[in-house]
């Protein structure tokens, strides 16, 4: 350990990230690399990563029943199905041609140098793939039932876009172990020693650290931000079609005999009537989906389920950690669903509605695990509770908005993964 801590400019006194100094840390636990720093995986956390992996794809079924949960016509439920087919197949070649360790730089500690074309660890490229891949996921419930569509060269490039090039350039900023990333809790891979809390004088960048643990930001907010884009261009185009056509058919706007659409209160709009026009059971299934591969989502992220050598002074050892981070998401969702159930259950009568909106109920959910996250890792099961609820005031503030600006967002991608990925 000496040796190899001494071969890269540092001390064996100070080997990683001094977590028990910092009161944003709820551990005092070196991850992986103290453990066992001459490899990055045992088999263990070799199998915890890859089974990780592999259910974090399972996601896009989950995404897919959610939106083909929208479709009003059976056309539309290929289009999704086919997109979602095309977002896994861009997001491979983006991501293995130029993202992992040409931009992302994931396992370039050894060298600060960029590697296209290059897979240096075939596991971490395997469960990053699939954080990558739904960034691009994301983005495709926000056209759903809008007229216009993504067509297929279209989605393959943007996917393309988010997973090799967006995405990766983030992960540099945020993740990276080969630069100097902002956030302290990745550094325990020994790279950056000087970077320590208890520092009289920090720099400024230093002091500007950001806690990101599975991705609510360089996951969710950057798809929802991106599905945001495309609905802005959508309603762009379609405000230039009909400004052609009342051209052509040079009828002023508001004249005579002009038909006037009364437009309905926010409330009304958000929780109608008849209930909404999703299929319910299409769109249940779906979120159950993602609330099940969410856990290995967040929890895969430690990349590791061993314990220190030293167990008895750990307050959390790390071994507990997945553990930890399963209850704070079961409290958040639980906590955001339940707060959604109220608000829907009060529009319900204040409407008249038949039945409570299922499916504002189910975005309740998906609002608290896109906010819960970021932090699911480090905040108290309380705060959990807390990012739970106000991730639903968030939801239906970004909501609001969308009202108030015409965006036709089929599934609320923006309210759910931009503005609660931000929150």
């Amino acid at each position: 350990q000496a040796a190899i801590a001494s071969g890269i400019g540092m001390s064996s006194t100070n080997w990683c990230f001094n977590y028990s100094a910092c009161n944003m840390y709820k551990w005092n636990t070196c991850p992986r690399d103290v453990v066992h720093p001459t490899v990055r995986y045992t088999d263990s956390s070799a199998a915890w990563v890859l089974i990780a992996a592999i259910i974090v794809f399972f996601m896009k079924a989950g995404f897919m029943l959610v939106e083909v949960s929208f479709a009003k016509s059976v056309n539309e439920r290929r289009h999704v199905v086919i997109i979602k087919h095309m977002d896994a197949f861009a997001s491979a070649f983006g991501f293995f041609l130029i993202g992992f360790d040409g931009i992302a730089r994931y396992s370039s500690a050894e060298s600060t140098r960029a590697h296209f074309f290059k897979v240096s660890d075939p596991l971490l490229w395997f469960f990053k793939f699939t954080f990558a891949s739904n960034a691009a996921t994301v983005v495709g419930g926000c056209l759903v039932s809008n007229p216009y569509k993504l067509r297929l060269p279209a989605a393959f490039i943007s996917a393309f876009v988010i997973s090799g090039i967006i995405h990766p350039i983030i992960v540099l900023i945020i993740w990276s172990d080969a630069v100097q990333s902002i956030s302290p809790y990745r550094f325990c891979v020994g790279i950056l020693p000087d970077y320590n809390c208890t520092l009289a004088t920090p720099s400024f960048l230093k002091s500007m650290y950001v806690l990101d643990f599975a991705g609510s930001g360089a996951v969710h907010m950057l798809g929802g931000s991106f599905g945001l884009v495309l609905c802005l261009f959508a309603k762009l185009k379609h405000w230039r079609q009909h400004k052609q056509e009342r051209i052509q058919e040079a009828t002023p706007i508001g004249a005579e005999g002009a038909e006037v659409v009364q437009s309905e209160g926010f409330w009304d709009w958000m929780y109608p009537v008849s209930g909404g026009d999703e299929a319910v059971s299409e769109a249940a299934l779906g979120v159950i989906i993602l609330w099940f591969a969410w856990f290995a989502f967040n929890c895969g992220s430690t990349e590791s389920v061993e314990s220190p050598i030293v167990k008895s002074s750990q307050q959390n050892p790390y071994y507990n950690i997945p553990a930890i981070i399963a209850i704070n998401m079961i409290m958040a969702a639980a906590s955001g669903g339940t707060f959604a159930i109220l608000i829907a259950a009060w529009a319900q009568a204040r409407l008249r509605a038949s039945s409570i909106n299922a499916n504002e109920v189910a975005n309740g959910v998906l609002s608290a695990l896109v906010a819960i996250t970021a932090g699911c890792a480090f905040v108290d099961y309380w705060g959990a509770c807390l990012i739970g609820v106000f991730a639903v005031v968030v939801y239906h503030l970004g909501c609001w908005v969308e009202y108030r600006l015409d965006i036709k967002d089929t599934a609320r991608v923006f309210p759910v993964h931009g503005l609660c990925g931000l929150w």
